[in-house]
């Protein structure tokens, strides 16, 4: 399970490198939300405006997700829910320049079938503000899909 979370780690920070919306937008599922410190954006064709018009103003690199060492947890005796902690970093480029930041997540999934659907994920950076004025990283979705490989 912690090999395949990874994995799936993996194909979002990639589509962040490529500052790809419609890439970083396929990690979430249809009726995702993603709330950022502008408000929610609702379900995947949103998200990837959201991304799209992010993108314009700020360009992504140097992204990384670490999954802590003790996690998955599983939360319940059916073992189909679990809980998972890490660390990420990126580097963002703005008009004024780059800036490194980074901070932690948490989610809570459920897995059905091969599928882990993460009902909450919460990433909170350690350096507010941003490289540019205007982006603060601090977000949290819901519902993102983050699909298992079989």
């Amino acid at each position: 399970m912690r090999d395949r979370l990874i994995t799936r780690f993996k194909a979002l920070t990639d589509a962040l490198d490529k500052n790809d919306a419609a890439a970083v937008a396929a990690n979430f599922t249809e009726d995702a939300i993603l709330v950022t410190s502008y408000g929610p954006s609702w379900g995947r064709q949103a998200i990837e405006h959201w991304y799209a018009e992010l993108f314009k103003e700020v360009q992504s690199s140097n992204n990384l997700v670490t999954v802590d060492e003790d996690s998955p947890h599983t939360l319940c005796t059916a073992g189909n829910e679990l809980w998972a902690t890490g660390k990420w970093s990126q580097t963002l480029k703005g008009q004024n320049g780059s800036t490194e930041v980074k901070g932690y997540w948490s989610a809570i999934a459920i897995l059905e079938g091969d599928d882990l659907t993460a009902i909450s994920n919460a990433a909170m950076d350690s350096a507010a503000g941003s490289c540019d004025g205007k982006w603060q990283r601090s977000w949290v979705w819901a519902r993102s899909n983050i699909a298992l490989a079989k």
